[in-house]
């Protein structure tokens, strides 16, 4: 996964509609404004205290982050312990996703124990992300929902095989063809099969029509990590690779940097 500075800053309107949403998704079941345990990397120390401003601005009084004067750590504090306990305690865990938090493993450990005590994840974007990530062929024929499907890419296209049905036939025929994945614009994803032969079998091109809708179907491939959308699909050697993207939704500011102090030592 790799993220790129996002130079066209979004709005404070975004920024504050994207808060208000995490307070309503927050306050089911919580009757007293939610404690929030904002994850960063020692890195992004000016967005992360934009974001705990922001938080405050907006009622969340209980927003922990590690290097704030009032109610972060304290000189010579056993930060381990200290950090595990606001985890534990607070209600949701607010991402501040950079690629420095990206790259921190405290980061990575901080969302690996939020998800084990069971807290709400808020991943907050605030540069823009880029990943890619590959599907391998055999997992996705089997989301594909075609009985029998199998893809292989011959290095210039993907080609596809399956044993389906014939109408008008109590047999099973091997179709083969060309298979093209594509992307529409909300986002599905459709796979068809072009150029279709059927081995072993003369058929009319009546019946051969028949066969056609069944080699159009959508894929269920599941969503992206952090909101991203897909941007591209193509076929690859090793497998579908998918490129995704998500634009930032929370914008840097013109302060100053603040300075680092001696009382968050970890998050590199």
């Amino acid at each position: 996964m790799k993220v790129r500075r996002n130079e066209a800053a979004c709005t404070s309107f975004t920024c504050r509609l994207h808060l208000l949403i995490c307070s309503l998704a927050l306050g089911v079941g919580v009757r007293a404004m939610p404690a929030i345990f904002i994850s960063h990397s020692s890195k992004d120390r000016q967005v992360s205290g934009d974001i705990k401003a922001a938080l405050t601005r907006f009622g969340f009084e209980q927003a922990f982050l590690d290097f704030d004067k009032e109610t972060g750590l304290d000189i010579g504090e056993n930060w381990e312990k200290r950090l595990y306990e606001e985890l534990t305690r607070c209600h949701a865990v607010v991402l501040v996703l950079t690629p420095a938090w990206l790259a921190s493993k405290w980061c990575f450990a901080e969302l690996t124990q939020a998800r084990a005590l069971g807290k709400v994840i808020l991943p907050v974007l605030c540069e823009r992300v880029e990943g890619r990530l590959v599907i391998p062929y055999p997992e996705l024929s089997r989301v594909a929902r075609i009985p029998g499907l199998s893809l292989a890419f011959d290095g210039e296209r993907l080609l596809a095989s399956a044993a389906l049905p014939v109408p008008g036939i109590s047999q099973l025929a091997r179709i083969s063809g060309h298979a093209v994945i594509s992307l529409t614009a909300a986002g599905g994803v459709w796979l068809q099969i072009r150029d279709v032969s059927v081995a072993g079998i003369a058929l009319s091109s009546f019946i051969l029509s028949q066969l056609l809708p069944t080699l159009n179907v959508p894929i269920p491939i599941p969503p992206l990590p952090y909101g991203l959308r897909f941007d591209e699909l193509r076929p690859a050697a090793n497998g579908l690779v998918v490129d995704g993207s998500a634009d930032a939704v929370v914008a840097w500011t013109t302060s100053a940097p603040r300075t680092a102090s001696s009382n968050s030592p970890r998050r590199m």
